[in-house]
């Protein structure tokens, strides 16, 4: 027998087929790249380890940040035409 699903829960986010880049700052944090690219941080931290890093990203005392440039150049980079 299923439990029965609360009223108040939100349904889960859907991805758009656009991303509006313009609305990015120009250095992120992790999470907040995470929350952008509807990954989660495990995900962002697997990119991080690849060699190369999958987008370059910097590390400030023990934070990592992303630029936007190298954000845009990413998602460029992984565009189907």
């Amino acid at each position: 027998m299923k439990p029965e699903q609360n009223e108040t829960q939100s349904p889960k986010a859907t991805r758009t087929a656009f991303v509006n880049l313009t609305t990015l700052p120009d250095l992120m944090t992790e999470k907040m790249l995470a929350e952008f690219l509807g990954k989660k941080s495990i995900s962002m931290w697997r990119m991080r380890r690849q060699n190369p890093p999958a987008i370059p990203y910097l590390r400030i005392a023990n934070a990592v940040y992303y630029l936007k440039a190298d954000v845009e150049a990413f998602l460029a980079g992984r565009r189907i035409t």
